[in-house]
């Protein structure tokens, strides 16, 4: 149920994380070989965890300064995890 799920989400270009699962759901999701194809879902790994992985690459890119010449609008970061586009 889950490959379909994943392959479903793969086609539609969305990733599948999971978090959180206790180590019984862990066994049997590594068993069927879940792991290899959604990544690590240790007992550490949290909801916060997978939501930082998913914003990190997108909050270093909105961050990044425009030369000043060419700038005609500026990316701030209002919350650790929404990026705001403001314009002047």
């Amino acid at each position: 149920m889950l490959r379909e799920l994943d392959d479903e989400l793969a086609a539609a270009c969305i990733a599948l994380r999971l978090a959180e699962a206790r180590s019984g759901v862990r066994d049997m999701l590594r068993a069927e070989g879940i792991e290899e194809r959604v990544g690590y879902f240790g007992r550490r790994v949290s909801v916060d965890d997978v939501l930082e992985s998913f914003f990190a690459p997108r909050r270093m890119v909105a961050n990044r300064r425009v030369p000043s010449s060419s700038r005609s609008w500026e990316l701030s970061r209002s919350s650790p995890t929404v990026d705001v586009l403001r314009t002047p």
